[in-house]
């Protein structure tokens, strides 16, 4: 689910006297000569003339060591460099003090916080009323990055206002007004937090105007104050005969009152909300979850699946059911499961399929009924199924631990059409990771595209050099080979069904919150022919049954 909020500031505009730190990245030749001192520790004059192309006598590295000592950049006594210049070396931003007259814009707004954007030095004198600006204290002693492209204060800091730091700050203040547009935007699935956009020109004069635009990653720092302004968003804007379930984070509704479009998504957009919220007024809600508001609409919303299913190939009843059964436990059908389950039957699902009219989920279903498929894929197809439901919580190791069940594999091969954004490689990462930790040190990955992660240890290869007519399998199928024995599975689920509090920091042994997934055991005949291939061909000296 994510909520766009967005507002209009003002940008305020005003000239004073200050005292400035800018940070430039243009003094290389105090960048070298605090490295060599670094290096050589602590190199006494002869050594600095050297470096600097002097007579080793000359008087040259007395005048940089006074100049270096003056702009605190070496404790000479102690023989060390000081702490403004072991950040100086880390950021290469030289802090150049000045002092003069410059004109300020800022923001002062309730989320993003009160904040210089731009800087520029004035040479004009004070021609308005002189007049004390108030709360410039909020505004000093802070780093600032310019919104605005300015070659002359890019990052900078101020030390403080007037000619005297314990004065009161006079200036004038300046008919330079403009405004921006904020935009909050709250991913609440996200393992980052959230992010602030801010848009919107200053007024440089008159005539001249400069646009910004940037964006930052936020923290919440009251969550529970967030849960309780989308409880109220939802609340006040979700639609008649609908009801918000704040403690399932859903909103439950009547599957009749949805689009097609909602009813596949389970998702809904609240579009146009009117809130006010730390000075926000327009609120746009996209994706929020949907499930049944009672059991008549959770049954309309299983059959609506089963007919999906049904459309685009030949189902056995084993596949249905466990395809049902996937559904019955998830989040929003759970509550449900048993009186679904009663009314859920082979005669009821073929009733179904001739009431809608869907003949083509009719013969995909009853054809291999008539051919008896179901009684081979008894005898063949799963030799274990292992389930995880919404909500259980193990690390990535747990996870394995239940696949391997104590057998230390040696090979893995793992299939899936789209590794795509960079969550979702990390997460397939740890689970190679857990499979090394087990023991395997032979480990390809088959996906759409050849070179989706960045990890030498894995072999890749694309789903065109296995499936050569571009008959892709919608399942996610894996194997690992153990003692010259091979362990075949299927996925129902992507394998990124789980959520850390933040993935950066995440192990093999992080515990994660899971989502539905469940992980299918099959025979040798079940697993793709071509997979079985590509094993025997390409994974070397590998034994195949």
């Amino acid at each position: 689910m994510k909520l766009e909020l967005t507002k209009n500031g003002e940008i305020r505009a005003f000239e004073a006297i200050a005292t400035i730190e800018n940070f430039q990245n243009n003094r290389n030749d105090v960048l070298t000569i605090l490295e060599h001192i670094e290096e050589n520790a602590f190199a006494d004059e002869v050594k600095l003339n050297v470096l600097m192309g002097c007579r080793e006598n000359s008087s040259v590295a007395r005048g940089v060591i006074n100049y270096l000592i003056g702009i605190n950049m070496i404790d000479y006594k102690n023989k060390m460099l000081t702490n403004t210049a072991r950040r100086f070396l880390k950021t290469k931003l030289f802090p150049s003090i000045e002092r003069g007259k410059y004109r300020f814009w800022i923001i002062d707004d309730e989320v993003y916080g009160k904040k210089v954007i731009y800087l520029e030095r004035s040479k004009a004198s004070f021609v308005g009323k002189i007049e004390d600006i108030d709360e410039t204290d909020a505004y000093i002693k802070k780093n600032y990055t310019s919104l605005a492209k300015n070659d002359d204060f890019d990052q900078f800091r101020i030390k403080h206002f007037g000619s005297n730091p314990n004065k009161m700050v006079q200036g004038e203040l300046l008919n330079l007004n403009s405004a921006y547009e904020l935009k909050w935007e709250i991913i609440l699935e996200s393992e980052v937090t959230s992010n602030l956009t801010i848009e919107g020109e200053i007024r440089l004069n008159s005539a001249k105007k400069k646009r910004i635009q940037t964006g930052k990653d936020i923290s919440h720092d009251n969550s529970e104050e967030l849960a309780l302004f989308i409880n109220k968003a939802i609340y006040e804007n979700k639609s008649e005969g609908d009801s918000w379930i704040s403690s399932e984070r859903c909103l439950a509704v009547p599957f009749d009152k949805l689009s097609d479009v909602e009813k596949r998504r389970m998702k809904k957009d609240l579009l146009g909300c009117k809130v006010n919220h730390n000075g926000f007024q327009n609120l746009n809600i996209h994706g929020v979850p949907l499930m049944p508001l009672n059991s008549e609409d959770a049954y309309s919303w299983i059959v609506m699946f089963i007919n999906d299913y049904l459309q685009s190939e030949y189902r056995t009843n084993d596949e249905v059911m466990s395809y049902f059964e996937t559904k019955l436990n998830s989040k929003p059908f759970v509550g449900y499961k048993e009186y679904i389950r009663e009314r859920f039957t082979s005669d009821q699902i073929i009733k179904q399929l001739q009431s809608t009219g869907n003949l083509n989920g009719y013969w995909n279903y009853v054809t291999p009924l008539d051919l008896h498929l179901d009684l081979q894929i008894q005898h063949n197809l799963y030799d274990n199924v292992k389930h995880i439901s919404m909500g259980d919580r193990y690390s990535m190791e747990q996870y394995v631990d239940m696949i391997v069940q104590g057998i230390r594999p040696t090979s893995l091969l793992f299939t899936s059409v789209y590794l795509r954004d960079s969550i979702q490689k990390r997460k397939f990462e740890l689970f190679i990771e857990a499979f090394k930790h087990k023991g395997a040190d032979n480990i390809h990955l088959i996906t759409k595209k050849e070179n989706v992660i960045e990890n030498s240890a894995v072999i890749k290869g694309t789903f065109e050099d296995v499936y050569r007519k571009k008959r892709w399998p919608h399942d996610r199928y894996f194997a690992f080979e153990s003692n010259g024995n091979w362990y075949y599975y299927k996925l129902t689920a992507e394998l990124d069904q789980y959520q850390y509090p933040n993935i950066n920091e995440a192990d093999i042994t992080t515990e994660a919150e899971w989502r539905d997934i469940s992980v299918l055991q099959l025979r040798e005949e079940s697993f793709p022919k071509e997979l079985r291939a590509y094993i025997s061909s390409n994974m070397s000296g590998v034994f195949m049954k």
